[in-house]
């Protein structure tokens, strides 16, 4: 057994765990300790410089509005199914305008901690007073396009710029981008996340007491060498 798994941590603090690090961190360790592949949600970026969003998914999709045959949900009902904490991620529109100052008040009213979409949003001035709610898109417009589209799916997996994103799974983003980790590996995630930050640390430490001109690969091989195994 691992060391500390007597003592587990509570879902907060394994939130405040990922928040801490850097989404390159959460990047390699699910790439170097899972092989992990497609996990990485490129192209968004935060509407205020400098956030961070971490949290359960629950998925929304989208589709334009008038296709026969499809029964919409109600966006406002819907949203209301988000559990406390969770991150709302909307995705099939990406011309779209998802809302603007309205629409997060409502999703943060409703317990979400941050809102992400492949689309556009609006209200950028206002949305970037909420600094408890950020919120990570594609790009602003003034273009209302409301009416255009409508929620077809809630809560079911969803594909946001080609990376699976399913119910519960952990979205965390920063100013390099958005992760995605599975929420079934979320505790060796965790545990791998520890030494992957350890070892950027003993990285940075031998560059910066290193004498100008001093050969250091041979330092760099040997922190680099040194891994966790997986938890048992």
């Amino acid at each position: 057994m691992y060391e500390g798994a007597a003592m587990e941590k509570s879902w907060k603090e394994k939130m405040e765990q990922i928040r801490r690090c850097g989404t390159a961190d959460v990047a390699d360790t699910l790439s170097k300790r899972f092989g992990m592949k497609n996990y990485s949600v490129d192209g968004l970026s935060a509407l205020r410089p400098g956030d961070k969003i971490v949290g359960p998914a629950y998925p929304l999709s989208y589709r334009k509005t008038g296709r026969p045959g499809e029964q919409p949900l109600p966006f406002y009902e819907v949203v209301q199914q988000c559990e406390t904490g969770g991150v709302l991620v909307m995705e099939g529109l990406p011309d779209y305008i998802y809302g603007g100052d309205v629409v997060c008040r409502y999703v943060r009213h409703c317990g979400a901690a941050g809102l992400i979409t492949d689309g556009n949003m609006r209200d950028i001035g206002s949305l970037q007073t909420m600094e408890d709610f950020p919120v990570f898109c594609k790009g602003s417009s003034s273009y209302i396009s409301h009416y255009a589209g409508d929620v077809m799916t809630a809560g079911q997996p969803i594909l946001l710029h080609g990376v699976r994103i399913c119910p519960g799974d952990i979205l965390f983003g920063d100013e390099d981008g958005i992760v995605v980790i599975p929420r079934e590996i979320l505790d060796d995630v965790l545990y791998q996340l520890e030494d992957m930050v350890r070892i950027e640390d003993e990285y940075t430490a031998v560059f910066e007491s290193a004498k100008p001109g001093e050969d250091i690969i041979a330092k760099l091989r040997a922190v680099g060498s040194q891994k966790r195994v997986r938890r048992e």
